[in-house]
């Protein structure tokens, strides 16, 4: 998805940048992080992802990473409990966005670039997760600065077009909850 995401914002359409071989190892290039630097560095045109100063572009990457290894597997932990468990992974997650609002850089809503995308991608459905899971995970009172930033995000027609309908996302949520539900019993 956030692939998806960068891709229209670039003004590219109809590439299927997973499949395409990476040119230095041939071998298909499946990350998202990776797919994203790839498509900011191959169309220069269109706004840009990453920054091009180096040391700001260091910023962005570490905390890219941060989301990718620290921030999703605690989120993704909401979708394979309940009771317990999910209070546990609910305040593990609030603990990390709590982290991610006190260090991240100043992010505005009003473009996108690698960590808006990562931002919306994450938290942009929140209220259907809410729907679905029963548990709140990006609320004003406690990550004002994220929360107005995904808020803003979300009303990007970039970011709008791409979503589906909250009524359609939620019933694709509980779908997808049941069945991560289902492959943790396993």
């Amino acid at each position: 998805m956030s692939a998806e995401r960068a891709i229209r914002w670039k003004g590219t359409y109809h590439l299927n940048v997973v499949r395409r071989p990476d040119e230095l190892s041939n071998k298909n290039t499946n990350q998202s992080l990776l797919i994203l630097e790839y498509i900011d560095e191959t169309w220069k045109t269109g706004p840009r992802i990453l920054p091009q100063e180096p040391y700001e572009r260091a910023i962005i990457h570490f905390w890219a990473n941060y989301f990718v290894q620290h921030l999703l597997p605690s989120t993704a932990k909401l979708w394979k409990s309940t009771g317990e468990e999910q209070e546990k992974a609910q305040e593990e997650v609030l603990e990390k966005i709590r982290f991610v609002e006190e260090g991240i850089p100043e992010i505005q809503g009003n473009e996108l670039g690698l960590l808006q995308i990562l931002l919306v991608t994450t938290f942009g459905s929140h209220k259907a997760y809410e729907d679905v899971l029963g548990v709140k995970i990006l609320v004003r009172e406690n990550t004002p600065l994220l929360y107005l930033c995904v808020t803003s995000l979300n009303d990007l027609p970039a970011v709008k077009e791409i979503c589906p309908p909250h009524d359609k996302l939620v019933s694709l949520l509980k779908i997808y909850w049941q069945i991560a539900l289902e492959s943790t019993t396993d």
